[in-house]
């Protein structure tokens, strides 16, 4: 299942989504059953890699083993 945030620039909540809000979702849908989770992500307003990197993103993917994939380019995935 690909779930798609707000992660834009790296300006916090409302502008971009929180961690805790995309931890919290990932979380009930591994609970529902859901195995297969990919965050598809492009920041639209700055550099994706660094928005995420900001946000924590990737240690987050790591702590739930949320494979990411960014719009229009495949970066190398976790989990």
């Amino acid at each position: 299942m690909a779930l798609k945030a707000n992660f834009n620039s790296v300006d916090s909540f409302p502008a971009s989504t929180h961690p805790e809000t995309l931890k919290i979702l990932v979380k009930m849908l591994k609970e529902a059953g859901i195995k297969d989770l990919i965050l598809v992500e492009r920041s639209a307003m700055g550099n994706t890699r660094k928005v995420l990197d900001y946000a924590g993103v990737f240690e987050l993917a790591q702590e739930l083993g949320l494979k990411l994939w960014f719009w229009m380019k495949r970066i190398k995935m976790l989990g």
